[in-house]
């Protein structure tokens, strides 16, 4: 059962970072409305950052609360929070600020409402691109082999060597590869093979030295698929 679910997790890692980046991508839309109508009632005033305050959670996290005074329609404002996530800001710095006049004390700048369309647009768009890019690609490589079990020409290969593809990482484990040969005895022609990356090892069905089933493209045999199989699934163990 846990080999089973191994082969969803590439697509269920897919399908995460998609709907991920689409939520995240749409929640930067609501915000930019939101930010809109801010803006279209805002009234800019002097201000002056007059106060930071310093959070650690112990975790490499760092969080920072900055505080403002500024005057409003002949009232005086100070030490009012900012909802901001901008850090180039210090004590002192005097700056431009919008202030809601429905609420004097909600405040926020220009550059922090570009910013957070900029890190949300980042994060989603990040996120869309990485799921999208899984699912299509796993759709691609399936299509492959698919026609390749169908249409290409079957050879028994012999398998040389397995080991850790170092440059994949799923789930915090490196995969497994199969490296095989095959000699055309008409030709004396060798060919080398690699399969696509697994996630159990195939060491439990696999020894160099063994039979492994190959299926090449006719025309080009750069295009083949290697058939790794998990025995266990298939009743053989």
């Amino acid at each position: 059962m846990k080999r089973k679910m191994r082969k969803y997790v590439v697509i269920l890692l897919g399908v995460f970072f998609t709907l991920f980046g689409i939520a995240v991508i749409a929640l930067n839309f609501y915000r930019i409305q939101i930010n809109n109508e801010f803006m279209e009632k805002a009234v800019p005033v002097e201000g002056e950052i007059v106060d930071i305050s310093h959070t650690s959670s112990g975790t490499d996290s760092d969080t920072y609360d900055y505080y403002a005074s500024y005057e409003y329609n002949g009232k005086e404002y100070k030490h009012v929070k900012l909802s901001v996530g901008q850090t180039n800001l210090y004590v002192g710095r005097e700056m431009i600020l919008l202030i809601d006049p429905d609420n004097p004390v909600n405040v926020n700048t220009e550059e922090n409402i570009l910013l957070e369309r900029k890190v949300l647009f980042g994060i989603g768009g990040f996120a869309l691109v990485v799921g999208m890019g899984i699912l299509i690609s796993t759709f691609l490589r399936k299509l492959k082999h698919k026609k390749l079990l169908e249409n290409g020409k079957h050879i028994y290969a012999t398998v040389d060597s397995i080991e850790l593809d170092m440059q994949r990482t799923y789930m915090d484990r490196h995969p497994y590869v199969v490296n095989c040969s095959y000699e055309d005895i008409s030709t004396k022609e060798k060919y080398f093979f690699k399969s696509h990356p697994v996630t159990f090892n195939p060491s439990e069905f696999y020894r160099p030295g063994d039979k492994i089933d190959v299926y090449v493209d006719q025309y080009n045999k750069d295009k083949y698929y290697v058939e790794v199989r998990d025995k266990t699934e298939d009743g053989f163990m």
